[in-house]
């Protein structure tokens, strides 16, 4: 299968519920989310239905044998995407969570716990968003990583926006996604920002840095 041929194209509606589960499947730096929430619906409703429902033209997908093996979810204005997942997505989630419809354990309390305290104790991220204003998600699985599926699904958003007059894109990782550090680092993106992360600890053994790219173009 190695050595067979990927397929890079846009994203289409019969993709969502594929491309869901890779986002899922690969949310803990390449494992599935269950390492730190025991329902991925919650993860997938809160952080990626945005892209998918709200901005899906903007997404690109790897398939192999019309199988999504990888993907690329984007945005041209994190202004507009913060906003909405704040007014709509956040409140939606909440609610959902209040009504039972998701299953909340000590993984979940444990990650809400982190992500509050990095919240308050993190220095803040002054991302100046009309340098920067586009930004991207990328997940491939497990067995299809180093073969460039990354680096074609980048520099078909890349073109996406250059296409658009879009002056600069942004990209938020953490300092535990070597190989992938190394690939942005190679495409020309830049580090903007480290901060040190409280969202791992006590599930990763060693210190996290948030880490923000971002390229002009």
């Amino acid at each position: 299968m190695m050595d067979c041929e990927f397929v890079i194209r846009p994203f289409q509606k019969a993709d969502r519920d594929a491309l869901l589960k890779v986002a899922a499947d690969t949310a803990f730096f390449g494992d599935p989310v269950e390492y730190f929430m025991e329902d991925r619906r919650i993860f997938l409703d809160a952080f990626y239905v945005y892209y998918t429902d709200h901005e899906p033209e903007h997404s690109w997908v790897a398939t192999y044998e019309e199988c999504v093996i990888g993907f690329l979810t984007g945005c041209f204005d994190t202004t507009l995407q913060r906003e909405f997942t704040a007014r709509v997505l956040e409140p939606k989630t909440l609610r959902g969570a209040l009504s039972g419809k998701y299953r909340m354990g000590k993984k979940f309390f444990r990650y809400l716990l982190n992500y509050s305290m990095s919240k308050i104790r993190s220095p803040k991220n002054h991302l100046d968003l009309l340098q920067y204003p586009a930004h991207f998600h990328i997940n491939i699985i497990k067995e299809w990583r180093g073969k460039g599926i990354g680096k074609n699904l980048i520099e078909r958003f890349l073109d996406q926006l250059k296409a658009a007059d879009i002056c600069g894109v942004h990209l938020q990782t953490t300092s535990y996604n070597k190989a992938a550090l190394y690939l942005y680092e190679k495409m020309g993106f830049q580090l903007l920002f480290s901060t040190h992360s409280y969202l791992w600890q006590n599930v990763v053994n060693e210190p996290i840095f948030e880490l923000t790219y971002g390229m002009k173009l």
